[in-house]
């Protein structure tokens, strides 16, 4: 995976430049939860929906 668009996905759909978190561990929690999130919609894409693994904004249906 390279990181520019993958940086460019979690900016855009997961709003990960925008946190309001008090603590080092709920900063952690957010960017790993977002990080995971990406993770499984593309392997879901790729592994059950034969799509093009970087295709996250389609709708599933």
């Amino acid at each position: 995976m390279k990181v520019e668009p993958a940086y460019a996905q979690l900016k855009d759909q997961f709003l990960i430049e925008r946190n309001y978190v008090k603590s080092f561990d709920g900063f952690k929690t957010c960017i790993l939860s977002k990080v995971l999130a990406l993770s499984l919609v593309k392997s879901f894409n790729q592994l059950e929906l034969s799509r093009q693994i970087n295709h996250i904004k389609q709708p599933i249906f």
